[in-house]
């Protein structure tokens, strides 16, 4: 229970509305408690409220009343439930949200006929695979599945089915301020799950109706000093010619242990020119730790999880974690690239890791595991502004491009979370994959009211122990950025603009504002990292400074040449008068 105690003692945040979460906590469900609890503190780290959890046996009399919304997680067969939780429920006029099983129990203490349906259990439940909700059709967990059967049609309100059985069921029902989900849809949250209807009612369960607007963030993933650079530059070059906003997550160090093999990315510069030259045209460049791995290969394996043991990796302590970002952010410092967000590698570590990297980093892009218990990380279908640890999660939540045939699929991942009223997707691009089958999703996101998210103008930052690198989303004054005795840097945000604060005294820092799309590269006084030489650039802007720089050798060896011969000329009649 200890990954559970540390969230629950960290998702008080100040906001708007209180929500109470109530979990059955006897057996079984007490294991199951601690990965589904947290998986729904995440979907309400979407919203402007605080959460609290308590399991069913601590309950008090009197939270319910306490809270502005209830949400009861029917976890599994549990012990009687207080009798005070039952009464305080039925007697509530404030949004109750209750998943799962345990409803006969305040159906057998009072009527459930004021809310116009009745429960049964359903013993074939593995037939009903399928939920069925705003035209989409989403996947639902195997679990055990209540029956449930509308008895009035005016006060029960069917939200979704569930089908694949002998006939269609209601799956999600609302009467007024009550909810009833017929399991627990939390068990899975794949990116077509069903887990998606409770995502998108908790606007009406907590009366926060965000505005519809979709949003798509484009990665290019898994960028080591083992990428090809032709084909990065190609996927860049496409997603600079098409002015689409992109980030490049880039793994600092790659390790390959069975070869005894670590290349740093500023021992590949031909690699390091390619991203430096897309960073300077505009993307975001992501850490995807220092090595992404533990035992196995880079990229193929998880840095600050044991995924044999399925556990932390044992010697491991909060202060190497720290460690790790710094060295992260100083490897790529030295390739002149400046991350301003942070990916967990395969989304799993530790609660003690995420409290070090939400104090190094403001923002992750991933998808999260709860818990050790967990089946898997979890995905988002929204932008979750604040998790148990503080910290801003930016959703992973389609399958990665690698080749063609892949696209179909990832086009159905992204229809089943336009369910919720704000969608945020990530379009997550291998460095191979083929251009065509980029530029046929993009088309059918922009079709589907997508637009295109550019996190260099958001607000921002990583912290190394010496270097930091900030964003905006608004022109924000440098001194609230720059630590105080740090110079600084600014980047962008046109490609060559340039200019350097390392002057206390003639700098002017204090009326200085940093733009969005800029970087601002703070570091020790004195103490500006020094950056290995490379080529930067995409295609057509190398081929023309190439074109450039062989037009002034042409220019310039045809002034030299018509000096020496204006020289030679000049010698020639002076010796022609004096004969």
């Amino acid at each position: 229970m200890a990954l559970l105690t540390t969230l629950l003692s960290t998702s008080l945040c100040a906001a708007e509305k209180r929500v109470l979460v109530v979990y059955s906590g006897d057996g079984k469900a007490a294991y199951t408690a601690q990965w589904v609890v947290p998986a729904l503190l995440n979907l309400l780290g979407h919203f402007e409220c605080a959460a609290t959890a308590v399991s069913a046996s601590a309950y008090r009399a009197g939270q319910v009343g306490a809270s502005d919304a209830t949400i009861y997680l029917g976890l599994g067969a549990t012990a009687d439930l207080p009798a005070a939780l039952l009464a305080d429920i039925y007697d509530s006029d404030k949004p109750i949200c209750w998943l799962g099983g345990d409803i006969s129990q305040l159906g057998s203490r009072f009527s459930l006929g004021r809310y116009g349906f009745r429960v049964d259990l359903l013993t074939a439940a593995d037939q009903y695979s399928r939920v069925l909700y705003q035209a989409q059709v989403l996947k639902r967990p195997r679990a055990p599945l209540s029956r449930i059967t509308a008895t009035d049609r005016v006060s029960c309100q069917v939200l979704a089915t569930v089908e694949g059985g002998p006939a269609s069921l209601p799956y999600a029902v609302r009467s007024g301020r009550f909810w009833y989900f017929a399991d627990i849809p939390l068990l899975e949250t794949d990116q077509n799950g069903s887990y998606l209807v409770l995502a998108d009612q908790l606007h009406e369960i907590l009366n926060q109706r965000h505005s519809a607007r979709r949003t798509a963030l484009i990665v290019i993933a898994g960028v080591s000093a083992q990428t090809d650079p032709g084909a990065l530059r190609g996927l860049a070059g496409y997603l600079q010619s098409e002015k689409l906003p992109y980030a490049i997550a880039v793994t600092p160090v790659f390790r390959e242990p069975a070869r005894h093999s670590s290349v740093p990315l500023s021992g590949r510069r031909s690699v390091v020119g390619v991203i430096r030259g897309a960073q300077r045209a505009g993307a975001a460049i992501i850490d995807s730790g220092l090595t992404h791995q533990y035992q196995g290969r880079s990229d193929d394996d998880a840095e600050f999880w044991d995924i044999a043991g399925n556990r932390p990796p044992l010697g491991r302590t909060p202060a190497d974690t720290t460690k790790r970002i710094s060295d992260a952010v100083a490897e790529l410092g030295r390739c002149g690239l400046y991350p301003i967000v942070w990916s967990t590698p395969l989304g799993r570590a530790s609660s003690s890791d995420y409290i070090e990297i939400a104090r190094s980093c403001g923002a992750s892009w991933e998808r999260r595991l709860t818990s050790a218990l967990a089946p898997a990380p979890q995905t988002f279908p929204y932008l979750i502004k604040r998790d148990s640890f503080g910290q801003q999660v930016i959703p992973d939540n389609l399958s990665p491009l690698h080749s063609s045939d892949e696209a179909e699929t990832i086009l159905e991942q992204a229809r089943s979370q336009t369910v919720v009223p704000d969608p945020w997707l990530t379009l997550v691009l291998a460095p191979e994959a083929p251009i065509d089958s980029v530029r046929l999703l993009v088309s059918a996101l922009q079709e589907m009211g997508f637009g295109f998210a550019d996190l260099r103008r958001t607000a921002q930052w990583m912290k190394g122990k010496s270097l930091e690198i900030h964003s905006c989303g608004e022109p924000t004054a440098l001194t609230k950025l720059i630590p105080a005795g740090w110079d600084a840097t600014v980047l962008g945000p046109e490609k060559r603009d340039l200019k350097r604060y390392e002057d206390d005294g003639s700098d002017e820092r204090e009326i200085t504002e940093l733009r969005p799309g800029a970087l601002l590269i703070a570091y020790p006084k004195g103490d500006r990292p020094h950056e290995i030489f490379a080529l930067e650039g995409g295609p057509e802007e190398l081929a023309q400074r190439a074109v450039t720089a062989i037009a002034r050798a042409v220019v310039a060896f045809a002034a030299v040449a018509c000096i020496v011969f204006i020289i030679i000329y000049v010698i020639q009649i002076s010796l022609l008068r004096r004969a």
